[in-house]
């Protein structure tokens, strides 16, 4: 039997509320030539008992059972067991347009068709409900219209086109022969930590701003909201991302002429985090975030702007006071939004805003 067009991964874990109306969106596809492999990672829910009905009901659906090993390990086990030319990635609480897999298909077919076959497909998404989406998710999951050709940093740190693993279509041999998967050790940023693996070693990469996602926002006992219960453990785990993308970037070999804007990236992603946390946590956090900037610092700060190097030299002292935090984020505020939005913040604090 011949292999199916697209494989879409689905990683289940106690989403029995939410997992029909998931699975009726994929099985409702305008591409029929799909397959669906559900991996169940140790549900003691109803979930094992939706998947059974829908794998009877569409023979297109295949349910692979594992121990509990976290959303990473069964996505792997998804791209495994996956036979499909092109790989798409649900959540089982968000859901897809009827024609995704359709779009998603035909961009690859197109692309094949002209000589320059694509790798990586990266679309947009809708957030919902959609007073609960915040400017920053909105923005992320909009993605202009674009083609890239080698490997473009402007993928990694200027693009709408990461995080997210979940409007990435990739293509599977192009997976398999570099040998890409998500990280299992990490259970927070692991779909940073996918494109900072991914992108570098993509030869070509269409961006797409059309809407093909539909991606849920807050549900009880959702994996982000567990994983994160306190400022200092979402710290923690961002470290522990942040880790594993300077050691992703050392081992393709970007990590020196990407020096500068790694430590943007890293200043946003966790060290202002830091900043912010309780003076009983805040030194071994910024001790932390130091250690992994020390990996740029024999390239210098140049490229980084003013107000980043001030938060990355704040971060650089053994005890970090409230004084120092406080200068720190006010200095990359005015570096990343101008003079304007810091009157505007103190505005609004003093209104009690």
């Amino acid at each position: 039997m011949a292999a199916p067009k697209v494989s879409i991964v689905v990683p289940v874990y106690n989403v029995e509320p939410y997992l029909r109306q998931c699975f009726d969106s994929l099985i409702g596809q305008t591409l029929p030539d799909i397959e669906i492999v559900a991996v169940d990672d140790g549900s003691t829910d109803g979930s094992p008992a939706i998947l059974r009905e829908y794998s009877e009901r569409d023979s297109r659906i295949r349910v692979v059972t594992q121990e509990n090993a976290g959303v990473s390990q069964a996505r792997n086990v998804g791209i495994e067991n996956a036979s499909g030319a092109v790989l798409v990635f649900v959540d089982p609480d968000d859901f897809v347009n009827r024609d995704t897999c359709e779009v998603v298909w035909n961009a690859f077919a197109r692309a094949a068709e002209a000589g320059r076959p694509l790798d990586v497909l990266t679309f947009g998404g809708r957030c919902f409900p959609e007073e609960y989406a915040d400017p920053w998710i909105q923005e992320h999951l909009s993605p202009r219209d674009a083609l890239f050709e080698g490997f473009s940093p402007q993928l990694l740190f200027e693009e709408m086109s990461s995080p997210y693993a979940v409007r990435m279509a990739v293509d599977r041999a192009f997976l398999e022969k570099n040998g890409i998967r998500f990280d299992s050790q990490c259970d927070c940023g692991e779909d940073e930590v996918f494109a900072f693996a991914l992108y570098p070693q993509a030869n070509r990469v269409q961006l797409s701003s059309r809407k093909l996602y539909n991606y849920r926002m807050k549900r009880p006992g959702s994996l982000t909201g567990e994983a994160l219960r306190t400022p200092s453990e979402k710290v923690q785990k961002h470290i522990q991302a942040a880790n594993r993308v300077f050691a992703e970037a050392d081992r393709l070999g970007y990590l020196q002429s990407q020096a500068a804007e790694l430590l943007r990236w890293l200043v946003e992603y966790v060290g202002l985090q830091a900043l912010l946390l309780e003076p009983s946590e805040r030194d071994e956090a910024c001790n932390a975030v130091r250690e992994l900037a020390s990996r740029c610092r024999a390239f210098g700060y140049s490229g980084v702007g003013w107000g980043t190097a001030l938060v990355l030299r704040v971060l650089s002292k053994r005890h970090v006071t409230e004084a120092d935090a406080l200068v720190a984020r006010l200095a990359y505020r005015v570096q990343e939004k101008g003079w304007g939005s810091l009157v505007e913040a103190v505005g609004r604090k003093l209104r009690g805003c």
